[in-house]
């Protein structure tokens, strides 16, 4: 294994899913090519919020939350951030896992970001274009139309961080960077799910150092599954 390829699996991929209480759909026409007139589906609102405790217990410093929106902001600025349906769906934290949550499909994408994040005090502000004519667009979009309200996921890249157990929280690490945001259907069961596998990791991290033990919690897990079918 090369030192790259360590460093990768080194990462985990985090997320966290909120639903904006001030999440607006607009419909607005604009003018398109050849001077025809063109409908854009616009939602703005809330995207994340820094130095809170947030819905999956992670906490967030401003510094980086400024830092990781500029540098997408800079993306934005070069032709655009595109935003999937969906987080990818990863069963471990594999090479190939890593690599697929870092990268967008452009045949997953149902969004794309083409205005900066402004922010507001500590709140993230964002504006997304929703890919109406595509298929994953226009689900959402027909969706939205009957009264659903999208949940809006951030996708990030890094270390496990480390708990605060003043605050009952975990603080994302420095080195953590961010890829795009999602647009989610349960951000509560989402955010329940990600709490659940946090407090596993923390839990896990203390029996690793009780036990002197350099295993990750996924390598235990898929060693107890193989202990599982070799036993059936």
């Amino acid at each position: 294994m090369t030192k790259a390829d360590k460093n990768l699996l080194d990462q985990v991929y985090i997320s966290e899913a909120i639903i904006p209480k001030d999440f607006d759909l607009k419909e607005v026409i604009v003018e398109g090519l050849q001077g025809r007139d063109e409908k854009r589906i616009i939602y703005e609102g809330l995207f994340s919020e820094a130095e809170s405790r947030n819905g999956n217990q992670r906490y967030y410093p401003e510094e980086l939350q400024i830092r990781e929106h500029n540098r997408l902001n800079q993306k934005i600025g070069e032709g655009g951030l595109l935003m999937e349906l969906d987080h990818p769906i990863l069963i471990a934290e594999t090479k190939k896992d890593i690599m697929r949550a870092s990268k967008v499909l452009l045949e997953r994408s149902c969004g794309i970001i083409n205005e900066p994040f402004t922010f507001n005090g500590k709140e993230v502000m964002g504006k997304v274009e929703i890919l109406h004519t595509d298929p994953l667009g226009a689900k959402v979009y027909n969706f939205a139309r009957k009264g659903w309200k999208p949940g809006v996921s951030s996708r990030a890249i890094g270390g496990r961080g480390t708990f605060d157990p003043s605050r009952g929280v975990q603080v994302v690490p420095d080195n953590l960077r961010f890829i795009t945001y999602d647009f989610v259907e349960n951000p509560s069961f989402h955010n329940a799910k990600l709490k659940e596998m946090i407090t596993e990791e923390v839990e896990f991290i203390r029996y690793q150092e009780k036990m002197n033990k350099k295993q990750t919690l996924w390598q235990v897990i898929c060693d107890l599954s193989e202990k599982n079918l070799q036993q059936k």
